[in-house]
Formats: C-alpha cells, structure tokens, sequence
C-alpha cells in the first residue's frame, strides 16, 4: 500500500502546489516524506 500512499500523497502536492504561501511548507514536506521512503 505504500505505492497507494506515495500516489495519494502526491495529489495533495499538486492540490497544495496551487496555494503560493504553501508551496514552502509543501516542499519541505515532499523532502520529508521522500527522506522516509
């Protein structure tokens, strides 16, 4: 399921990645996230 969660995970990126003043959040989070897998 862990592929699942990666997909899931990503379509959240891309939704977030609208929103500007998260992009800086989102993208420490992407780092974290890919540092776990």
């Amino acid at each position: 399921m862990a592929g699942k969660q990666k997909v899931v995970t990503l379509l959240h990126l891309i939704v977030a990645y609208k929103d500007d003043t998260e992009y800086n959040v989102l993208a420490h989070a992407i780092n974290s996230l890919l540092f776990l897998f």
